[in-house]
């Protein structure tokens, strides 16, 4: 069994959805208030796969978290004015369903400059143990 799954058990049953760390570490410099970035995970939960856009609706976010719907179109489009995310027309489903996909691309650009600048200061940073024996001679 997976350290993964071992720390979460059966929990992982239910589901769960991969994030980057970045966007945690990172949360005060994107300028995500907790109540966005539940949003953002609520609407990450629904992206399964890259070109399949995911489309939850606002009143279901709002359901989930405990605002109303109306709070959490308001930090839409705080999180849209941002450049963050972009809700896309709305289309008809095949099933004729309407729905309104959200475009992730501005937040992921944005994460993936932020690891760049992580991952930098990284490589220019050596670990305790390992200046401790290079100090050494080693």
């Amino acid at each position: 069994m997976s350290t993964f799954s071992t720390k979460w058990g059966r929990a992982l049953e239910a589901g769960f959805q991969q994030i980057p760390d970045v966007l945690i570490r990172a949360q005060r410099l994107l300028e995500l208030n907790p109540l966005d970035l539940a949003i953002v995970l609520n609407i990450t939960m629904h992206w399964w796969e890259d070109e399949n856009l995911p489309y939850p609706r606002p009143s279901m976010i709002a359901k989930r978290i405990g605002v109303s719907t109306r709070t959490v179109e308001r930090r839409l489009a705080d999180l849209a004015r941002r450049g963050l995310v972009k809700r896309l027309p709305s289309e008809t489903r095949d099933n004729g369903v309407a729905i309104r996909r959200f475009d992730l691309s501005g937040l992921v650009g944005r994460l993936e400059a932020l690891a760049d600048v992580n991952l930098a200061m990284r490589a220019h940073t050596t670990p305790r143990g390992i200046q401790a024996h290079e100090g050494r001679g080693g």
